[in-house]
């Protein structure tokens, strides 16, 4: 099988991580990749990391050079696993993961934007919960026919000499 490598995002100095991304077309044809960038010197899980973006204008044969989206905040470890949806009404949707400082939670928040990405609405909560930590997978999140949006979340636990116990 050969795999052809559309674009390679590896660690440098102060960007130690990038992963969990997500496609989508816009509306002008440009394709925009959306990642986790973490920053600082460690690359684990709960570091430090934000929304990142690229662009590509020449169907993936170039890219352009990052844009943050979503910023980690004082309140937050970092913002993962971001999620595309096109909206009824033509907006662009997207789904990310944020992780609280001082907590093992991870949960689901959603903005959208109406100018095909250039800004978005304020982020907000998806599930109210403070004290379980949820996944989101990769292009995962749908929405139907009718706008429900779909949103699979696995809610992470961990094996412990007591047994399976959710973090």
């Amino acid at each position: 099988m050969n795999l052809d490598l559309v674009c390679n995002l590896p660690p440098v100095d102060g960007n130690p991580r990038n992963g969990e991304g997500a496609f989508i077309r816009l509306n002008d044809g440009a394709i925009m990749f959306a990642y986790t960038r973490f920053i600082g010197s460690d690359w684990a899980d709960d570091c430090e990391a934000d929304i990142a973006a690229l662009y590509s204008y020449d169907e993936g044969e170039t890219w352009s050079d990052e844009r943050i989206l979503f910023y980690h905040d004082e309140n937050s470890r970092n913002l993962m696993e971001p999620n595309f949806i096109r909206m009824n009404n033509g907006d662009l949707g997207i789904v990310f993961l944020r992780k609280a400082k001082g907590s093992e939670n991870g949960v689901p928040y959603f903005a959208r934007s109406a100018d095909e990405g250039k800004t978005f609405s304020k982020p907000q909560r998806v599930i109210d919960d403070d004290d379980n930590y949820f996944v989101l997978e990769n292009d995962h999140v749908i929405k139907l026919r009718n706008g429900r949006i779909l949103m699979p979340a696995n809610l992470h636990s961990v094996e412990t000499d007591k047994g399976i116990e959710v973090i």
